[in-house]
Protein backbone atom coordinates (compact mmCIF):
# COMPACT_ATOMS: atom_id res chain seq x y z
CA UNK A 1 0.00 0.00 0.00
CA UNK A 2 2.81 2.41 1.16
CA UNK A 3 5.23 1.69 -2.13
CA UNK A 4 1.95 1.46 -4.57
CA UNK A 5 0.90 4.91 -3.47
CA UNK A 6 4.12 6.97 -3.17
CA UNK A 7 4.73 5.35 -7.38
CA UNK A 8 1.04 6.72 -7.65
CA UNK A 9 2.18 10.57 -6.36
CA UNK A 10 5.71 9.99 -8.88
CA UNK A 11 3.29 9.30 -11.83
CA UNK A 12 1.99 13.25 -11.16
CA UNK A 13 5.42 14.19 -11.20
CA UNK A 14 5.90 13.95 -15.45
CA UNK A 15 4.55 16.83 -16.93
CA UNK A 16 7.44 18.64 -14.43
CA UNK A 17 10.22 16.72 -15.55
CA UNK A 18 12.05 19.49 -17.07
CA UNK A 19 12.12 21.43 -13.88
CA UNK A 20 12.91 18.65 -12.05
CA UNK A 21 15.85 18.26 -14.22
CA UNK A 22 16.82 21.67 -13.50
CA UNK A 23 16.57 21.03 -9.51
CA UNK A 24 18.78 18.34 -9.76
CA UNK A 25 21.30 19.85 -11.87
CA UNK A 26 21.16 22.81 -8.81
CA UNK A 27 21.72 20.22 -6.61
CA UNK A 28 24.54 18.51 -8.20
CA UNK A 29 26.25 22.19 -8.60
CA UNK A 30 25.59 23.02 -4.94
CA UNK A 31 26.87 19.92 -3.54
CA UNK A 32 29.88 20.04 -5.83
CA UNK A 33 30.54 23.51 -4.67
CA UNK A 34 30.69 22.56 -1.08
CA UNK A 35 32.37 19.49 -1.57
CA UNK A 36 35.19 21.56 -2.63
CA UNK A 37 35.11 23.77 0.16
CA UNK A 38 36.85 21.71 2.39
CA UNK A 39 39.65 21.20 0.14
CA UNK A 40 39.98 24.71 -0.03
CA UNK A 41 40.62 25.17 4.05
CA UNK A 42 42.65 21.85 4.02
CA UNK A 43 44.97 23.66 1.53
CA UNK A 44 45.15 26.20 3.80
CA UNK A 45 45.89 24.77 6.89
CA UNK A 46 48.55 22.89 5.85
CA UNK A 47 50.21 26.47 4.51
CA UNK A 48 50.03 27.91 7.59
CA UNK A 49 51.36 24.76 9.87
CA UNK A 50 54.59 25.56 10.68
CA UNK A 51 57.02 28.38 12.07
CA UNK A 52 57.35 31.05 9.55
CA UNK A 53 56.41 28.91 6.86
CA UNK A 54 53.16 30.88 6.57
CA UNK A 55 51.91 31.72 2.96
CA UNK A 56 49.79 34.94 3.44
CA UNK A 57 49.17 35.31 -0.34
CA UNK A 58 48.52 31.81 -1.64
CA UNK A 59 46.38 31.63 1.99
CA UNK A 60 44.91 34.73 0.84
CA UNK A 61 44.09 33.34 -2.52
CA UNK A 62 42.23 30.25 -1.33
CA UNK A 63 40.03 32.36 0.91
CA UNK A 64 38.85 34.11 -1.64
CA UNK A 65 37.75 31.34 -3.32
CA UNK A 66 36.47 29.84 -0.31
CA UNK A 67 33.99 33.31 -0.56
CA UNK A 68 33.56 32.11 -4.05
CA UNK A 69 32.71 29.23 -3.69
CA UNK A 70 30.28 29.87 -0.62
CA UNK A 71 28.26 32.38 -3.16
CA UNK A 72 27.57 29.34 -5.63
CA UNK A 73 26.51 27.23 -2.90
CA UNK A 74 23.83 29.57 -1.79
CA UNK A 75 22.89 30.40 -4.94
CA UNK A 76 22.48 26.66 -6.23
CA UNK A 77 20.27 25.72 -3.02
CA UNK A 78 18.26 28.49 -3.18
CA UNK A 79 17.08 27.49 -6.67
CA UNK A 80 17.18 24.25 -6.20
CA UNK A 81 14.42 25.05 -3.05
CA UNK A 82 11.99 27.05 -5.47
CA UNK A 83 12.37 24.74 -8.24
CA UNK A 84 11.06 21.56 -5.40
CA UNK A 85 8.78 23.97 -3.90
CA UNK A 86 7.30 24.70 -7.63
CA UNK A 87 6.51 21.29 -8.72
CA UNK A 88 5.19 20.50 -5.13
CA UNK A 89 2.68 23.20 -5.59
CA UNK A 90 1.75 22.54 -8.98
CA UNK A 91 1.18 18.84 -8.25
CA UNK A 92 -0.88 19.64 -4.88
CA UNK A 93 -2.76 22.41 -7.37
CA UNK A 94 -3.00 19.14 -9.91
CA UNK A 95 -3.97 16.77 -7.36
CA UNK A 96 -6.94 18.77 -5.39
CA UNK A 97 -8.26 19.26 -8.83
CA UNK A 98 -8.19 15.79 -9.39
CA UNK A 99 -10.30 14.91 -6.33
CA UNK A 100 -12.53 17.49 -6.73
CA UNK A 101 -13.59 16.08 -9.76
CA UNK A 102 -14.01 12.83 -8.89
CA UNK A 103 -16.33 13.70 -6.31
CA UNK A 104 -18.77 15.25 -8.79
CA UNK A 105 -18.27 11.78 -10.47
CA UNK A 106 -19.33 9.10 -8.01
CA UNK A 107 -22.59 8.10 -7.27
CA UNK A 108 -24.83 10.06 -4.77
CA UNK A 109 -24.45 6.28 -2.51
CA UNK A 110 -20.73 7.27 -2.21
CA UNK A 111 -21.41 10.71 -0.62
CA UNK A 112 -24.11 9.21 1.36
CA UNK A 113 -21.55 6.60 2.90
CA UNK A 114 -18.66 8.69 3.35
CA UNK A 115 -18.66 11.43 6.29
CA UNK A 116 -18.72 14.85 4.83
CA UNK A 117 -16.07 15.92 6.77
CA UNK A 118 -13.94 12.92 6.27
CA UNK A 119 -14.70 14.02 2.67
CA UNK A 120 -13.00 17.52 2.90
CA UNK A 121 -10.19 16.31 5.03
CA UNK A 122 -9.04 14.30 2.30
CA UNK A 123 -9.34 17.23 -0.25
CA UNK A 124 -7.65 20.02 2.13
CA UNK A 125 -5.18 18.30 4.79
CA UNK A 126 -4.90 15.15 3.06
CA UNK A 127 -3.25 16.33 -0.30
CA UNK A 128 -1.42 19.20 2.02
CA UNK A 129 0.03 16.35 3.71
CA UNK A 130 0.88 14.77 0.59
CA UNK A 131 2.89 18.26 -0.82
CA UNK A 132 4.83 18.40 2.30
CA UNK A 133 5.95 15.24 2.18
CA UNK A 134 7.04 15.67 -1.30
CA UNK A 135 9.25 18.86 -0.71
CA UNK A 136 10.61 16.83 2.10
CA UNK A 137 11.44 13.94 0.04
CA UNK A 138 12.98 15.81 -2.88
CA UNK A 139 15.09 18.54 -1.15
CA UNK A 140 16.91 15.39 1.05
CA UNK A 141 16.93 13.07 -2.19
CA UNK A 142 18.40 15.78 -4.66
CA UNK A 143 21.15 16.75 -2.18
CA UNK A 144 21.33 13.72 -0.17
CA UNK A 145 22.36 11.27 -2.71
CA UNK A 146 24.75 13.78 -4.75
CA UNK A 147 26.05 14.66 -1.45
CA UNK A 148 26.55 10.55 -0.36
CA UNK A 149 28.40 9.92 -3.48
CA UNK A 150 30.44 12.91 -3.84
CA UNK A 151 31.96 12.91 -0.21
CA UNK A 152 32.23 8.68 -0.84
CA UNK A 153 34.59 9.52 -4.13
CA UNK A 154 36.37 12.71 -2.27
CA UNK A 155 37.15 10.64 0.83
CA UNK A 156 38.44 7.61 -1.42
CA UNK A 157 41.14 9.70 -3.13
CA UNK A 158 41.99 11.34 0.10
CA UNK A 159 42.59 7.75 1.92
CA UNK A 160 41.13 4.53 0.84
CA UNK A 161 41.03 2.52 4.18
CA UNK A 162 39.60 5.77 6.28
CA UNK A 163 36.91 5.78 3.32
CA UNK A 164 36.06 1.99 4.19
CA UNK A 165 35.49 2.49 7.43
CA UNK A 166 32.78 5.16 6.89
CA UNK A 167 31.49 3.09 4.01
CA UNK A 168 30.80 0.32 5.85
CA UNK A 169 29.81 1.28 9.31
CA UNK A 170 27.22 4.12 7.62
CA UNK A 171 24.77 1.33 7.38
CA UNK A 172 23.81 0.83 10.36
CA UNK A 173 21.85 4.19 10.71
CA UNK A 174 19.91 3.35 7.47
CA UNK A 175 18.61 -0.09 9.47
CA UNK A 176 18.17 2.08 12.66
CA UNK A 177 16.16 4.20 10.37
CA UNK A 178 14.57 1.68 8.13
CA UNK A 179 13.24 -0.47 11.42
CA UNK A 180 11.78 2.83 13.04
CA UNK A 181 10.13 3.57 9.42
CA UNK A 182 8.40 0.21 9.47
CA UNK A 183 6.99 0.60 13.02
CA UNK A 184 5.84 4.35 12.86
CA UNK A 185 3.85 3.92 9.38
CA UNK A 186 0.80 2.37 10.51
CA UNK A 187 0.57 4.64 13.27
CA UNK A 188 0.69 7.68 11.29
CA UNK A 189 -1.94 5.69 8.70
CA UNK A 190 -4.38 5.47 11.76
CA UNK A 191 -3.50 9.20 12.95
CA UNK A 192 -4.70 10.22 9.44
CA UNK A 193 -7.93 8.55 9.27
CA UNK A 194 -9.01 9.62 12.60
CA UNK A 195 -8.13 13.35 12.02
CA UNK A 196 -10.83 12.63 9.27
CA UNK A 197 -13.47 10.95 11.11
CA UNK A 198 -13.02 13.94 13.76
CA UNK A 199 -13.30 16.36 10.72
CA UNK A 200 -16.47 14.78 9.91
CA UNK A 201 -17.95 14.50 12.64
CA UNK A 202 -16.98 18.62 13.88
CA UNK A 203 -18.33 19.57 10.34
CA UNK A 204 -21.64 17.28 11.09
CA UNK A 205 -22.15 18.64 14.40
CA UNK A 206 -21.94 22.53 13.37
CA UNK A 207 -24.10 22.10 10.39
CA UNK A 208 -26.44 20.12 12.07
CA UNK A 209 -26.50 22.76 15.27
CA UNK A 210 -30.64 23.42 15.33
CA UNK A 211 -30.91 19.93 15.48
CA UNK A 212 -28.59 19.26 18.90
CA UNK A 213 -29.89 22.20 20.45
CA UNK A 214 -33.42 20.94 19.67
CA UNK A 215 -32.66 17.56 21.42
CA UNK A 216 -30.41 19.09 23.65
CA UNK A 217 -28.07 16.77 22.82
CA UNK A 218 -24.97 18.93 23.59
CA UNK A 219 -23.59 17.13 26.26
CA UNK A 220 -23.75 13.73 24.47
CA UNK A 221 -21.92 15.57 21.54
CA UNK A 222 -19.16 16.93 23.85
CA UNK A 223 -19.03 13.36 25.04
CA UNK A 224 -18.31 12.12 21.82
CA UNK A 225 -16.09 14.32 20.18
CA UNK A 226 -13.96 13.87 23.51
CA UNK A 227 -13.62 10.63 22.94
CA UNK A 228 -12.63 11.13 18.91
CA UNK A 229 -10.12 13.42 20.35
CA UNK A 230 -8.77 11.84 23.54
CA UNK A 231 -8.33 8.78 20.61
CA UNK A 232 -6.55 10.86 18.12
CA UNK A 233 -4.41 12.00 20.56
CA UNK A 234 -2.59 8.78 22.00
CA UNK A 235 -2.35 7.59 18.70
CA UNK A 236 -0.80 10.95 17.48
CA UNK A 237 1.06 11.38 20.57
CA UNK A 238 2.57 7.39 19.66
CA UNK A 239 3.22 8.11 16.04
CA UNK A 240 5.26 11.36 17.08
CA UNK A 241 6.95 9.84 19.69
CA UNK A 242 8.48 6.90 17.37
CA UNK A 243 9.10 8.97 14.48
CA UNK A 244 11.09 11.37 16.50
CA UNK A 245 13.13 7.97 18.38
CA UNK A 246 14.80 7.83 14.34
CA UNK A 247 17.01 11.54 14.32
CA UNK A 248 18.15 10.60 17.76
CA UNK A 249 19.29 6.85 16.72
CA UNK A 250 20.99 7.75 13.88
CA UNK A 251 23.06 10.68 15.52
CA UNK A 252 24.46 8.35 17.75
CA UNK A 253 25.72 5.54 14.57
CA UNK A 254 26.60 8.81 12.78
CA UNK A 255 28.89 10.56 16.09
CA UNK A 256 30.57 6.75 16.66
CA UNK A 257 31.29 6.82 12.86
CA UNK A 258 32.79 10.28 12.91
CA UNK A 259 34.62 9.53 16.22
CA UNK A 260 36.36 6.32 14.72
CA UNK A 261 37.25 8.78 11.61
CA UNK A 262 38.92 10.78 14.15
CA UNK A 263 40.92 8.42 15.55
CA UNK A 264 42.01 6.40 12.57
CA UNK A 265 42.76 9.53 10.94
CA UNK A 266 45.09 11.12 13.98
CA UNK A 267 46.90 7.60 13.60
CA UNK A 268 47.67 8.12 10.07
CA UNK A 269 48.55 11.86 10.54
CA UNK A 270 51.33 10.79 12.99
CA UNK A 271 52.44 8.34 11.09
CA UNK A 272 52.94 11.27 8.47
CA UNK A 273 50.62 9.11 5.81
CA UNK A 274 48.05 12.57 6.07
CA UNK A 275 48.82 16.07 6.32
CA UNK A 276 46.90 17.81 9.44
CA UNK A 277 44.76 19.54 6.11
CA UNK A 278 43.93 16.41 4.92
CA UNK A 279 42.67 14.91 8.10
CA UNK A 280 40.55 18.30 8.67
CA UNK A 281 39.24 17.67 4.81
CA UNK A 282 38.53 14.18 6.32
CA UNK A 283 36.67 14.65 9.07
CA UNK A 284 34.20 17.38 7.55
CA UNK A 285 33.13 14.80 4.33
CA UNK A 286 32.71 12.20 7.48
CA UNK A 287 30.25 14.38 8.92
CA UNK A 288 28.96 15.30 5.04
CA UNK A 289 28.44 11.77 4.37
CA UNK A 290 26.57 11.46 7.47
CA UNK A 291 24.41 14.52 7.38
CA UNK A 292 21.97 13.30 4.75
CA UNK A 293 20.93 10.43 7.08
CA UNK A 294 20.11 12.50 9.48
CA UNK A 295 18.58 14.95 7.71
CA UNK A 296 16.07 12.11 6.00
CA UNK A 297 15.27 10.95 9.90
CA UNK A 298 14.33 14.21 10.80
CA UNK A 299 12.01 14.69 8.68
CA UNK A 300 10.50 11.05 8.77
CA UNK A 301 7.32 12.24 10.17
CA UNK A 302 6.58 14.53 7.12
CA UNK A 303 7.07 11.75 5.37
CA UNK A 304 5.05 8.91 6.95
CA UNK A 305 2.36 11.78 7.06
CA UNK A 306 2.54 12.42 3.24
CA UNK A 307 2.70 8.31 2.52
CA UNK A 308 -0.26 7.53 5.17
CA UNK A 309 -2.51 10.87 3.58
CA UNK A 310 -1.82 10.04 -0.15
CA UNK A 311 -2.97 6.60 0.30
CA UNK A 312 -6.38 7.98 1.66
CA UNK A 313 -6.23 10.41 -1.48
CA UNK A 314 -6.20 7.53 -3.85
CA UNK A 315 -8.96 5.91 -2.33
CA UNK A 316 -11.43 8.69 -3.49
CA UNK A 317 -9.77 8.77 -6.75
CA UNK A 318 -9.63 5.01 -7.32
CA UNK A 319 -13.79 4.80 -6.46
CA UNK A 320 -16.16 3.74 -8.96
CA UNK A 321 -17.78 6.20 -11.38
CA UNK A 322 -21.24 6.55 -11.21
CA UNK A 323 -22.40 4.40 -14.65
CA UNK A 324 -24.11 6.73 -16.96
CA UNK A 325 -27.12 5.86 -18.68
CA UNK A 326 -26.77 3.68 -21.67
CA UNK A 327 -27.35 5.40 -25.45
CA UNK A 328 -30.65 3.43 -26.04
CA UNK A 329 -32.52 4.34 -22.34
CA UNK A 330 -35.98 6.03 -23.64
CA UNK A 331 -36.09 9.60 -22.84
CA UNK A 332 -38.12 11.34 -20.86
CA UNK A 333 -39.82 13.44 -23.46
CA UNK A 334 -39.83 16.77 -21.42
CA UNK A 335 -39.43 19.34 -23.16
CA UNK A 336 -38.97 21.80 -20.24
CA UNK A 337 -42.50 23.96 -20.82
CA UNK A 338 -44.67 24.86 -18.23
CA UNK A 339 -48.28 26.41 -19.73
CA UNK A 340 -50.68 28.00 -17.76
CA UNK A 341 -54.28 27.47 -18.30
CA UNK A 342 -57.62 28.59 -17.01
CA UNK A 343 -56.28 30.40 -13.98
CA UNK A 344 -57.41 33.48 -12.59
CA UNK A 345 -56.26 36.03 -9.67
CA UNK A 346 -59.16 37.72 -8.02
CA UNK A 347 -58.82 40.88 -5.04
CA UNK A 348 -62.16 39.56 -3.98
CA UNK A 349 -60.98 39.46 -0.35
CA UNK A 350 -59.43 43.06 -0.20
CA UNK A 351 -62.15 44.77 -1.83
CA UNK A 352 -64.17 43.35 0.82
CA UNK A 353 -62.14 43.76 3.50
CA UNK A 354 -61.76 47.40 2.50
CA UNK A 355 -65.35 48.02 2.06
CA UNK A 356 -66.38 47.06 5.49
CA UNK A 357 -64.14 48.87 6.89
Amino acid sequence: MKNSSVKKVLKRLKPYRFILLLAVLSALVGVSLTLYIPVLVGNAIDRIIGKGSVDFEDVARILGCIGIAIGGVTVCQWLMNYLVNLVSFRTVRDLRREVFRKLNSVPLSYIDTHGHGDLMSRVINDVDAVGDGLTQMFLQLFSGVVTIAGTLVFMLMIDWRIALVVFFLTPLSLFAAGFIGKLTSKRFREQQILQGEISSYVEEYVGNQRVVKAFSYEEQAFEDFDRYNTELYGVGFKAQYAGALANPTTRLVNAIVYAAVGIIGALAALSGTLTVGGLSCFLTYANQYTKPFNEVTGVLTQLQTGIAAAGRVFEVLEAEDETPDSASAPSPGHKGEVNIEDVSFCLCAFTTSTAAE
